[in-house]
Protein backbone atom coordinates (compact mmCIF):
# COMPACT_ATOMS: atom_id res chain seq x y z
CA UNK A 1 0.00 0.00 0.00
CA UNK A 2 2.86 2.28 0.99
CA UNK A 3 4.52 1.88 -2.25
CA UNK A 4 1.19 1.93 -4.43
CA UNK A 5 0.77 5.47 -2.71
CA UNK A 6 4.50 7.00 -3.22
CA UNK A 7 4.12 5.84 -6.85
CA UNK A 8 0.62 8.02 -7.12
CA UNK A 9 2.33 10.56 -5.85
CA UNK A 10 5.29 10.50 -7.99
CA UNK A 11 2.51 10.74 -10.73
CA UNK A 12 0.44 13.61 -9.61
CA UNK A 13 3.75 15.19 -9.22
CA UNK A 14 4.97 14.36 -12.14
CA UNK A 15 2.09 15.35 -14.50
CA UNK A 16 0.19 17.67 -12.67
CA UNK A 17 -2.78 15.46 -12.19
CA UNK A 18 -5.81 17.12 -10.30
CA UNK A 19 -9.18 14.53 -9.34
CA UNK A 20 -12.38 16.09 -10.70
CA UNK A 21 -15.81 15.69 -12.15
CA UNK A 22 -17.25 15.47 -15.69
CA UNK A 23 -19.83 17.31 -15.84
CA UNK A 24 -23.01 17.75 -18.20
CA UNK A 25 -23.69 21.39 -19.12
CA UNK A 26 -26.45 20.60 -21.00
CA UNK A 27 -28.98 19.46 -18.90
CA UNK A 28 -28.53 22.81 -17.11
CA UNK A 29 -29.12 24.68 -19.84
CA UNK A 30 -26.16 25.49 -21.50
CA UNK A 31 -24.67 24.03 -25.01
CA UNK A 32 -21.18 23.57 -26.11
CA UNK A 33 -20.06 25.98 -29.16
CA UNK A 34 -16.26 25.98 -30.75
CA UNK A 35 -15.49 29.37 -32.57
CA UNK A 36 -12.41 29.42 -34.81
CA UNK A 37 -10.66 32.27 -35.57
CA UNK A 38 -8.87 33.79 -38.08
CA UNK A 39 -7.07 37.42 -38.36
CA UNK A 40 -6.16 38.93 -41.88
CA UNK A 41 -3.97 41.49 -41.03
CA UNK A 42 -1.82 41.12 -38.06
CA UNK A 43 -3.68 39.78 -34.33
CA UNK A 44 -3.71 41.37 -30.67
CA UNK A 45 -0.73 40.32 -28.30
CA UNK A 46 -0.92 36.59 -26.77
CA UNK A 47 -1.23 38.53 -23.53
CA UNK A 48 -4.05 40.84 -24.39
CA UNK A 49 -5.75 37.90 -25.87
CA UNK A 50 -5.68 35.76 -22.48
CA UNK A 51 -6.97 38.69 -20.48
CA UNK A 52 -9.62 39.25 -22.15
CA UNK A 53 -10.90 36.09 -22.43
CA UNK A 54 -10.40 34.52 -18.81
CA UNK A 55 -12.54 37.25 -17.68
CA UNK A 56 -15.37 35.62 -19.65
CA UNK A 57 -16.90 32.79 -17.16
CA UNK A 58 -18.02 30.74 -19.94
CA UNK A 59 -15.33 30.41 -22.34
CA UNK A 60 -13.64 26.74 -21.04
CA UNK A 61 -11.04 26.92 -23.39
CA UNK A 62 -8.29 28.75 -25.66
CA UNK A 63 -6.06 27.36 -27.65
CA UNK A 64 -3.49 29.23 -30.72
CA UNK A 65 -3.52 27.10 -34.04
CA UNK A 66 -1.54 27.09 -37.02
CA UNK A 67 -2.66 26.75 -40.13
CA UNK A 68 -6.26 28.02 -41.77
CA UNK A 69 -7.20 29.28 -38.28
CA UNK A 70 -5.38 31.38 -35.86
CA UNK A 71 -6.93 30.91 -32.42
CA UNK A 72 -9.79 28.13 -31.13
CA UNK A 73 -12.33 29.50 -28.45
CA UNK A 74 -14.65 26.67 -26.94
CA UNK A 75 -17.54 27.74 -24.25
CA UNK A 76 -20.89 27.57 -23.37
CA UNK A 77 -23.81 29.72 -24.18
CA UNK A 78 -27.59 29.37 -23.20
CA UNK A 79 -29.05 29.79 -26.51
CA UNK A 80 -27.51 31.09 -30.35
CA UNK A 81 -28.57 34.78 -29.30
CA UNK A 82 -26.64 34.84 -25.58
CA UNK A 83 -23.70 33.36 -27.93
CA UNK A 84 -24.14 35.82 -30.62
CA UNK A 85 -24.04 38.66 -27.77
CA UNK A 86 -20.99 37.36 -25.79
CA UNK A 87 -19.00 37.43 -29.60
CA UNK A 88 -20.54 40.49 -30.27
CA UNK A 89 -18.90 41.53 -27.04
CA UNK A 90 -15.60 40.29 -27.55
CA UNK A 91 -15.18 41.39 -31.09
CA UNK A 92 -16.02 44.91 -29.92
CA UNK A 93 -13.68 44.91 -27.35
CA UNK A 94 -10.33 47.18 -28.20
CA UNK A 95 -8.51 44.02 -27.81
CA UNK A 96 -10.10 42.71 -31.13
CA UNK A 97 -12.03 45.43 -32.44
CA UNK A 98 -8.64 46.57 -34.11
CA UNK A 99 -8.03 43.38 -36.10
CA UNK A 100 -10.14 42.69 -38.88
CA UNK A 101 -10.72 38.35 -38.55
CA UNK A 102 -13.32 36.07 -39.31
CA UNK A 103 -15.46 34.16 -36.62
CA UNK A 104 -16.38 30.60 -37.85
CA UNK A 105 -18.80 28.99 -35.06
CA UNK A 106 -20.20 25.30 -34.88
CA UNK A 107 -22.26 23.64 -31.81
CA UNK A 108 -20.59 20.54 -30.66
CA UNK A 109 -21.68 17.19 -29.64
CA UNK A 110 -20.74 15.33 -26.64
CA UNK A 111 -19.40 12.78 -29.13
CA UNK A 112 -15.96 14.79 -29.16
CA UNK A 113 -14.69 14.67 -25.52
CA UNK A 114 -14.70 16.18 -22.05
CA UNK A 115 -13.41 19.53 -21.49
CA UNK A 116 -12.96 19.99 -17.24
CA UNK A 117 -14.67 23.38 -16.51
CA UNK A 118 -13.04 26.45 -15.20
CA UNK A 119 -13.93 26.88 -11.44
CA UNK A 120 -15.01 30.86 -13.17
CA UNK A 121 -17.45 29.22 -14.53
CA UNK A 122 -19.11 28.36 -11.03
CA UNK A 123 -20.03 32.37 -10.93
CA UNK A 124 -21.85 31.43 -14.25
CA UNK A 125 -24.38 28.74 -12.71
CA UNK A 126 -24.97 30.61 -9.80
CA UNK A 127 -27.42 31.92 -12.29
CA UNK A 128 -29.26 28.82 -12.15
CA UNK A 129 -29.77 28.24 -8.62
CA UNK A 130 -33.27 27.90 -7.76
CA UNK A 131 -34.48 29.68 -4.72
CA UNK A 132 -38.43 29.00 -3.62
CA UNK A 133 -40.55 32.39 -4.62
CA UNK A 134 -44.34 32.93 -5.20
CA UNK A 135 -42.94 32.83 -9.03
CA UNK A 136 -41.45 29.56 -8.90
CA UNK A 137 -42.56 27.69 -6.52
CA UNK A 138 -40.82 24.23 -8.08
CA UNK A 139 -37.30 23.82 -9.29
CA UNK A 140 -36.99 24.61 -13.29
CA UNK A 141 -35.61 21.39 -14.49
CA UNK A 142 -32.46 23.00 -15.65
CA UNK A 143 -32.04 24.60 -12.02
CA UNK A 144 -29.85 22.93 -9.49
CA UNK A 145 -30.81 23.31 -5.41
CA UNK A 146 -28.35 25.44 -3.61
CA UNK A 147 -27.10 21.88 -1.83
CA UNK A 148 -26.23 20.54 -5.50
CA UNK A 149 -24.28 23.73 -6.88
CA UNK A 150 -21.88 23.71 -3.72
CA UNK A 151 -21.15 19.81 -3.90
CA UNK A 152 -20.66 20.29 -7.70
CA UNK A 153 -18.10 23.32 -7.35
CA UNK A 154 -16.67 21.52 -4.43
CA UNK A 155 -16.16 18.06 -6.65
CA UNK A 156 -14.97 19.82 -9.94
CA UNK A 157 -12.36 21.22 -7.57
CA UNK A 158 -11.47 17.70 -6.12
CA UNK A 159 -13.40 14.82 -6.68
CA UNK A 160 -11.39 12.72 -4.03
CA UNK A 161 -12.48 14.72 -0.88
CA UNK A 162 -14.42 12.27 0.95
CA UNK A 163 -18.30 13.26 1.24
CA UNK A 164 -18.13 13.38 5.26
CA UNK A 165 -15.31 16.48 5.42
CA UNK A 166 -17.50 18.32 2.31
CA UNK A 167 -20.44 17.57 5.17
CA UNK A 168 -18.66 19.58 7.61
CA UNK A 169 -17.27 21.72 5.15
CA UNK A 170 -20.17 23.15 4.08
CA UNK A 171 -22.31 22.88 6.99
CA UNK A 172 -24.37 19.99 5.65
CA UNK A 173 -25.92 17.19 7.56
CA UNK A 174 -24.05 13.58 7.85
CA UNK A 175 -24.75 11.89 4.41
CA UNK A 176 -26.12 14.69 2.40
CA UNK A 177 -23.10 15.47 0.18
CA UNK A 178 -23.23 11.68 -0.53
CA UNK A 179 -26.98 11.36 -1.08
CA UNK A 180 -26.83 14.61 -3.21
CA UNK A 181 -23.92 13.11 -5.61
CA UNK A 182 -25.47 10.11 -6.39
CA UNK A 183 -28.99 12.42 -7.15
CA UNK A 184 -26.91 14.13 -9.31
CA UNK A 185 -25.33 10.52 -11.08
CA UNK A 186 -28.64 8.81 -11.45
CA UNK A 187 -29.96 12.86 -13.02
CA UNK A 188 -27.11 12.31 -15.44
CA UNK A 189 -25.49 16.18 -14.37
CA UNK A 190 -22.37 14.56 -12.80
CA UNK A 191 -20.88 11.95 -15.41
CA UNK A 192 -18.07 10.72 -13.87
CA UNK A 193 -15.19 11.30 -11.68
CA UNK A 194 -12.20 11.93 -13.95
CA UNK A 195 -8.66 13.42 -14.15
CA UNK A 196 -6.47 16.33 -15.74
CA UNK A 197 -3.24 16.57 -16.30
CA UNK A 198 -1.79 20.05 -16.81
CA UNK A 199 1.47 18.62 -18.15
Amino acid sequence: VAMARYRLERLEKRYSIKYTIEIATMPLGYLRYIVLIKFIEGMPKIEEIRNVLQAEPTIQLVALLKGEYDLLIYMFAENTKTLEDKLYGLRSSRVFAPFKSYWYVSYITYAYGFIPLRSEFFEELKNRVWRRTKETPRKPQTALTEREYLVLKSLNENSREEFAKIDKKLGFDIGATQYTFYKLLQNRIILRATITMRR
